[in-house]
């Protein structure tokens, strides 16, 4: 089956692979790992576009941001609806983004405008992540010592960024920063002594709040106003809905 690596940014780091193999060891398997007759490099977007008419099967390798930027989103159009495709999920989807609503099982979705029913299979691999684990930010932390005034936790799941701050207050000693997890809205004032507390929110906020980004909710709105103006008996109640949704809009202004 031929494999397509669609991103520059990837085809460019792979060549830095390609450079330095022997330093991989064991871990490349052969002396050419990134080679072979069905893998082939896209590089500019006209060739990553003519990908979308393979009807005979392929492996597509995108770029992602999470399926909310990159080259993907063409992909995710012109094969979401197809039920004999599977679209697999590498890596860490966050609240919020179109990776993680397909990931939690949304049966349609918006792309540019465009209302797309799922019909592919969502598979999820969460295991490519590049960035640090656990263990891996506490030891960074401790390389870093002393830290001034505060560390503030900002990037990550609510229950994980709980997790670490538990961590780090359990290591408390003398001279130890306080650990502050700041949302959207918080305050912090800086200034020569840590700050005790933050006006606004005090900590992350919830996974379910942070899924209710409003453009989401928009994009669901949408969709299931077209459904729902799909499933009326006739034009005459499309109308009356209409009128009823641009009153209460009228009234809001």
């Amino acid at each position: 089956m031929p494999v397509f690596l669609d991103s520059p940014l990837a085809i460019h780091a792979t060549d830095v692979f390609r450079r330095h193999v022997a330093e991989l060891g064991a871990a490349a398997g052969t002396d050419a790992p990134f080679d072979g007759s069905n893998v082939r490099f896209i590089e500019t977007p006209d060739e990553s576009r003519r990908l979308d008419s393979i009807t005979s099967g392929a492996i597509i390798m995108a770029a992602s941001g999470m399926c909310d930027a990159g080259r993907i989103r063409h992909h995710l159009t012109a094969n979401l609806w197809r039920p004999e495709c599977t679209v697999l999920l590498v890596g860490y989807q966050a609240a919020g983004t179109l990776g993680r609503l397909l990931r939690d099982g949304a049966g349609s979705v918006r792309i540019r405008g465009e209302e797309i029913r799922v019909h592919a299979t969502i598979r999820d691999l969460d295991v490519y992540s590049a960035h640090a684990d656990q263990r891996e930010l506490l030891t960074w932390i401790a390389a870093r010592e002393p830290v001034a005034r505060a560390i503030l936790l900002t990037h990550g799941e609510p229950d994980a960024t709980a997790a670490l701050a538990g961590l780090l207050e359990a290591e408390a000693r003398p001279g130890r920063p306080v650990v502050l997890r700041p949302g959207i809205g918080s305050v912090l004032p800086l200034g020569p002594t840590a700050p005790a507390l933050l006006s606004g929110p005090a900590e992350a906020p919830a996974a379910a709040a942070m899924q209710a980004d409003w453009h989401n909710l928009k994009a669901r709105f949408l969709i299931d106003l077209a459904a729902t103006l799909q499933g009326a008996t006739n034009d005459q109640d499309r109308q009356e809905l209409l009128r009823q949704l641009e009153s209460v809009l009228r009234g809001r202004r």
